[in-house]
């Protein structure tokens, strides 16, 4: 398994704290990000940046997660690395 890059990171990062806040609006603060960075919405057509990852993330220690191998990377709805399950 391949490590991590900067943009997988960046990617779990807002993950982690959005599960964390519990909320989108609470995390654009803490990210501060702006509404159209971190969409409130999900539709059919949207492209969409995301990691898949085979480890249960909220399992691991917060300082291990960054060590998470990625099985895939989909930026811009497009798969850029790995291949989707």
């Amino acid at each position: 398994m391949r490590r991590l890059d900067t943009i997988e990171l960046r990617l779990l990062r807002i993950f982690v704290v959005l599960a964390e806040a519990g909320s989108f609006p609470a995390a654009q603060i803490a990210l501060s990000l702006s509404q159209s960075t971190l969409s409130t919405q999900l539709e059919v057509g949207k492209k969409a940046d995301f990691v898949v990852v085979s480890t249960d993330l909220f399992k691991l220690p917060p300082r291990r997660v960054h060590a998470a191998a990625a099985d895939a990377t989909v930026l811009d709805g497009k798969v850029t690395s790995g291949r989707l399950p």
